[in-house]
Order: structure tokens, then C-alpha cells, then sequence
């Protein structure tokens, strides 16, 4: 199963060259979490913040849940065997199965795309997924079984998220208790020194400052979102270059350990999502 799964990624990476390697790596990103933080983030404050926060949720419950099933699984990735070549490696941490990449993909845009409710949606959806899963492989970091379980979980996450989220109307309730599921998971991870683990704790940490800063902004903050153009965009460009800023300025200073990647990515959510809402809200942009 491995070596055939290999002659796919092959027999794809035979057509390689440089125009398709730069066009494959622009593509990939469109799996990525700065991407799905723009859009969260331009939602969250600018445009419908309860869409926003149904987003929020469905995308991390899915990429969470990603990091547990790799963890479980261990799968090691394609990079390194004889005759795959793998471009954009840093985006490739952690294990293999199932990609992080099209399950984000598949869960944000399939997201939106029931949200947006018209068939070009469904069609550009269906058209970016299948991109990212196929530049998975071009890139030889994700064996096809990778990819396609992926797609599939974020597909069942993205429906499942959005009835869940529709029908339970305590928000606060349905991300505390999803919370809570992921404990004994985080708890086992953290014990297992084995265990490949910062993707997973990121996104915990994610999920976690999420939660606390919807319920913060809930009780203390409440912004509504603005008409006028320019305080939405102050209000985009501001949030953006603060929580990227905790990011990567985290990083820089912080050593490479499970518990400060989740306070990390956890400062993030809080900080971006909590706390600047009441600055913005202060100075009335």
C-alpha cells in the first residue's frame, strides 16, 4: 500500500518544473491558518461577528480533532523516500495522516460555501480542495491516503460544526464542553514524550483562547460592527498586525516546548479576539 501510494506521488511529481513548483506552493496556502485567520478575522470584525464565531469554532473543533487523530496514528510523511523530491517543508510538521492542509481547506470553504448558499460556491469549493489535496502530493510532503481522509473529515466537520453550532444555542456551553473532551487528550500528549505533539498543542491553545475571549467579549465588550469603511479596515489592519505580532514575536522569544506554543497561540485568540475588541471599542473605530 505504501509503495503504491509512493508511485502516485511520483508519477505526479514527474511533470514537475518551475512554473508548477511555484504555482503548487502558492496554492498549498490556501490550507494554511494565516489564510483561515483572515478570513476569521475580517468576519470577526467587520463584517458578521456570529458568523464568525460559528467559524471559529467549526475550524478549530477540525484541526484540533486533526491533531489527535495524528498523534494517534503517528504516521511518518513521505519526505525522504527514494525518488520524492518535497518542496515548502516547514509547513510539513508534525506526522502525516491525515493532512492539516486539506482538512482546513476543506473545512473553511466548505464552510463558507453553506453559509453562502449559491452553486458557484459549491464549484469553487469543490475546485480549491481538490488543488490543495493535489498540491499535498506535488510537493511530496502527504501520501494520497493523507489527502483524501482529510477532505473528508473536514467535509463531515464543516456540515456537522455548522448543524451543531445551529441547534445548540448556548454558544458559550458548546465550546466549553468541546473544551473539556480534548483534556484527557492534551493530558496523554503532554505525558508522552514520544509523541510529536506542537501542532496539536497549538491549536488547543487556539481553541481554548477563542472560548475565553467570546466569552469575554460577550459580558464586557459586545462591539457592533461599523458601517464606515475605514474604521473597518483600522479595525482589520490593527487586529491583523496584533495577533500575527503575539505570533511570531512569541515565538522569537519563547523556547520550543509544548506548553509555551499553547500559551502562545493561546495569547493570540485571547488577546486578538477578547481584548482588543475593548481598545477599538474605546477609541470608537
Amino acid at each position: 500500500m505504501k509503495e503504491f501510494q509512493l508511485e502516485i506521488i511520483r508519477w505526479i511529481q514527474q511533470f514537475n518544473n518551475g512554473f508548477l513548483d511555484s504555482l503548487f506552493e502558492y496554492i498549498t496556502m490556501f490550507g494554511e491558518e494565516l489564510i483561515a485567520i483572515l478570513i476569521i478575522a475580517f468576519m470577526y470584525f467587520c463584517y458578521n461577528k456570529q458568523l464568525a464565531k460559528k467559524l471559529t469554532y467549526i475550524m478549530l473543533t477540525s484541526m484540533t480533532f486533526n491533531g489527535i487523530v495524528k498523534n494517534i496514528v503517528k504516521a511518518p510523511r513521505p519526505i525522504g523516500e527514494e525518488g520524492i523530491r518535497s518542496l515548502r517543508v516547514e509547513t510539513a510538521t508534525g506526522y502525516s495522516f491525515p493532512s492539516g492542509h486539506t482538512q482546513t481547506a476543506a473545512t473553511l470553504y466548505v464552510s463558507l460555501s453553506l453559509f453562502i448558499k449559491k452553486r458557484w460556491a459549491s464549484i469553487l469549493t469543490t475546485i480549491i480542495i481538490i488543488l490543495v489535496a493535489i498540491s499535498r502530493l506535488y510537493l511530496g510532503v502527504h501520501y494520497p491516503a493523507d489527502v483524501i481522509v482529510g477532505a473528508f473529515l473536514g467535509i463531515v466537520f464543516a456540515f456537522g460544526g455548522n448543524y451543531l453550532y445551529d441547534h445548540y444555542k448556548k454558544e458559550n456551553y458548546l465550546f466549553g464542553i468541546t473544551a473539556i473532551i480534548f483534556i484527557p487528550f492534551a493530558i496523554f500528549f503532554a505525558i508522552d514524550n514520544s509523541i510529536l505533539s506542537t501542532d496539536f498543542f497549538k491549536l488547543y491553545g487556539l481553541f481554548v483562547g477563542a472560548f475565553l475571549a467570546i466569552v469575554f467579549e460577550k459580558k464586557y465588550v459586545n462591539f457592533t460592527i461599523p458601517r464606515a469603511l475605514w474604521k473597518k479596515a483600522m479595525r482589520l489592519a490593527l487586529g491583523l498586525l496584533i495577533i500575527i505580532g503575539i505570533k511570531e514575536g512569541l515565538k522569537i522569544v519563547f523556547p520550543d516546548v509544548f506548553y509555551l506554543h499553547f500559551l502562545r497561540y493561546f495569547l493570540m485568540a485571547f488577546v486578538g479576539f477578547g481584548l482588543y475588541p475593548m481598545l477599538f471599542k474605546k477609541l470608537r473605530f
